[in-house]
């Protein structure tokens, strides 16, 4: 049964008015919003004309129809959630772009399609609310911004075959986070794209607490273990870290040291901090009074990066 639409809202997006229709359970372009504004203004999507476009993991349309607006030949619209697609299809019709939707789990549906851009701004969370038995019967746009154990079911697919969908010379654009774990996106991108690929974009936000609360003891799970900083705080010299504690009750800080670029996982014990690595061997003591420690405090807000990159097949 398809959720019934609601409220039409416009977006106004570099000269572009754009009217969504909005459903239940279809996420809203929050971050889409400002993909949109940055690849517009920085020129990313000057070449987007006469082109073929894949919107993956569309949601509302907004990025497919924006490509449309702008001149697209083509238009592809997919989406795990049936109701996206639908909804998709007709904000584009609603906006007057023809376009082409189709239900698929991430690329499972398009086989031998090439595309001259693919543009995705994939979900982040990790699973909590999902039937993992039922995946594909999710009631909200909370649960379907659910991907993976650790969020990043859909991130790895685009970074990983993204390039068996593009024609030569053809451009892969993907928002990312550090909620997904950007060490490990960096990595996957330098396996995939080595030397054909660059982080075009950064910002800060803060953690909205009243939709992120439930995931936040997930990824300072897994950031304890891989120490790679998913969320963060920081102090009032700038200084970032995540304070949290161990299984057995004990203080801990993630943090680079000083100048170096490892992250190290410190555990306070008998008025010492121990820093241990991602094997878990300690490696250095210093005390809990030493200066070059951030000023923590476990109330301080968290934050996260949202981070766009981009890549060139060859």
């Amino acid at each position: 049964m398809t959720p019934q639409t609601h409220e039409i809202k416009t977006y106004r997006l570099e000269g572009q008015a754009i009217e969504l229709l909005s459903s239940p359970d279809v996420w809203s372009p929050y971050s889409a919003k400002e993909m949109i504004s940055f690849l517009t203004d920085f020129g990313y999507l000057e070449s987007i004309a006469g082109s073929r476009v894949l919107d993956l993991g569309t949601g509302s349309g907004i990025i497919g129809i924006f490509a449309g607006k702008l001149g697209a030949k083509e238009v592809v619209l997919t989406d795990y959630c049936p109701s996206a697609v639908r909804l998709a299809v007709e904000n584009a019709e609603h906006n007057g772009i023809i376009a082409h939707g189709i239900q698929s789990d991430r690329f499972k549906a398009l086989k031998g399609q090439k595309f001259d851009f693919i543009i995705s701004n994939p979900p982040v969370q990790p699973w909590l609310f999902t039937d993992l038995e039922h995946p594909e019967s999710r009631q909200d746009s909370a649960t379907w911004n659910e991907a993976g154990s650790d969020g990043r079911l859909v991130l790895d697919s685009l970074i990983a075959q993204s390039k068996y969908y593009l024609n030569k010379g053809g451009t892969f654009i993907a928002s990312c986070s550090t909620r997904h774990g950007h060490k490990r996106t960096e990595a996957l991108l330098q396996d995939y794209w080595e030397g054909a690929w660059q982080q075009i974009y950064a910002s800060e936000h803060a953690i909205d607490l009243s939709y992120h609360r439930p995931y936040l003891p997930i990824w300072l799970k897994l950031q304890s273990k891989d120490h790679d900083l998913r969320v963060y705080q920081k102090d009032a010299q700038g200084r970032v870290f995540a304070s949290q504690t161990t299984p057995d009750g004990k203080k801990m800080l993630i943090m680079n040291w000083e100048n170096d670029k490892i992250t190290y996982k410190f555990i306070l014990e008998d008025n010492v901090w121990t820093a241990y690595n991602t094997l878990q061997h300690a490696l250095f003591e210093i005390s809990a009074h030493d200066s070059r420690l951030p000023t923590h405090d476990t109330e301080a807000a968290w934050y996260y990066q949202y981070i766009l990159v981009r890549g060139t097949k060859n």
